[in-house]
């Protein structure tokens, strides 16, 4: 079985620009939470998803990947202080996927 857990966030706007800096701006906030809690998660991206747009939204995705041996707790605690600090919303223009069964 996999050992590491992974978290994948899905930024969608009709507008490209504001897609983009959004993803961004959000990888900027993981970015500093996750130097707070000693660099555990690793993160990817903001980069555009296999498929770009999709209904005329486009799509950026960053990827969090958190190793052993407190993988689960490590993701959780940054999805949770992102959420806190009211970063983090699952809405129409974000989805949060926990442990991804596909990647498209």
């Amino acid at each position: 079985p996999p050992l590491s857990r992974m978290a994948r966030i899905v930024v969608r706007d009709k507008d490209h620009e504001a897609c983009f800096e959004r993803a961004q701006s959000m990888w900027h906030h993981l970015q500093v939470l996750n130097d707070a809690q000693d660099k555990r998660v690793r993160l990817r991206g903001p980069m555009p998803c296999p498929i770009a747009r999709v209904a005329g939204y486009h799509r950026w995705q960053i990827e969090l990947i958190a190793p052993p041996p407190d993988a689960a707790s490590a993701l959780q605690r940054l999805l949770t202080a992102m959420r806190n600090e009211r970063l983090l919303v699952s809405d129409a223009k974000t989805a949060v996927d926990v442990d991804p069964v596909d990647l498209l």
